[in-house]
């Protein structure tokens, strides 16, 4: 219920840890007692630790007027949050920008928080460089089934390089799901962008799963689908090809990977969910294509 931000640290606070708070909720982060800004706000210190990877240690960070978290710094792990949705990760209290924002940040772990519910995107990677997001819901309720969408972007990246938004390791993707935008968007913005964005469930974002635009991740091209029956395809050479299930046109279920040869020529012998099949192309410079 501030007038401006929940936690603001600014300059040589290094190394602080934010555990176990309600930023912008009741005590029982069940209804919004926003701050007018956001909250938490911090700016230039390194080895920030907000939430933690243990039982309780995570915040609610819901309900505020801008973003439920900014962090602009160089180091940081954000890990096991709740930001626009309430303590119990079931229903919206959003925020009123983006769940999480990430400025001028050159190392990050973002993992297993619930960013959604928010009025901006998800999760926003701006200028930014070696954040891996991975184990995340996006759009989705704390079971990571029950649609709780964004109104922006699941993810928006826009300039800095290289990210990863999720992997190929088990328990590594993200669900980014039923967000107003896009799953994932890659915008150039006239800088180089890169983003490889792999192992996710991406699905029901009416936009599109995945968005290069501007020039990010150089609109690197999708792979091409030739065959079901053994299935296979061409897609840029020596890439790796993701192979996805899905209802539509995303990549709900992720199946495994295989990788083009020289040629671009590509085949996928592993089992596949259906209905539909689709595939990402992701090249050694840590770029991934649309669907």
């Amino acid at each position: 219920g501030n007038s401006s931000y929940g936690i603001a640290m600014e300059g040589a606070a290094s190394s602080a840890t934010v555990q176990s708070n309600f930023l912008g909720t009741n005590l029982a982060g069940d209804a919004a007692l926003g701050n007018g800004f956001n909250g938490i706000s911090t700016n230039g210190g390194s080895g920030l630790v907000v939430g933690g990877t243990g039982a309780g240690e995570g915040n609610v960070a819901s309900g505020n007027g801008q973003d439920g978290v900014l962090v602009n710094g160089p180091s940081a792990l954000v890990a096991g949050n709740i930001m626009g949705a309430t303590s119990a990760g079931d229903a919206a209290i959003p925020n009123g920008s983006a769940g999480l924002r990430l400025q001028s940040v050159t190392n990050a772990l973002i993992w297993n928080n619930v960013l959604s519910g928010n009025s901006g995107d998800g999760l926003d990677i701006f200028v930014s460089s070696n954040v891996q997001a991975k184990g995340n819901r996006i759009g989705v309720a704390q079971d990571g089934v029950t649609p709780l969408g964004n109104l922006g972007h699941g993810v928006h990246v826009g300039t800095g390089t290289p990210n990863d938004i999720g992997g190929p390791a088990a328990g590594d993707g993200n669900t980014i799901a039923f967000n107003g935008g896009a799953g994932v968007e890659v915008d150039g913005q006239s800088a180089l962008t890169q983003a490889a964005i792999r192992g996710d469930s991406i699905h029901d974002n009416p936009f599109s799963g995945i968005d290069n635009v501007n020039g990010g991740n150089t609109e690197l091209a999708p792979p091409l689908i030739t065959d079901l029956g053994s299935l296979h395809g061409t897609a840029c050479p020596n890439c790796l090809v993701d192979v996805y299930s899905d209802d539509d046109d995303e990549g709900r279920i992720y199946e495994g990977t295989t990788t083009a040869a020289g040629s671009g020529d590509w085949t996928f012998n592993g089992s596949l969910t259906g209905p539909f099949v689709t595939a990402t192309a992701t090249a050694a410079t840590g770029i991934t294509s649309e669907f």
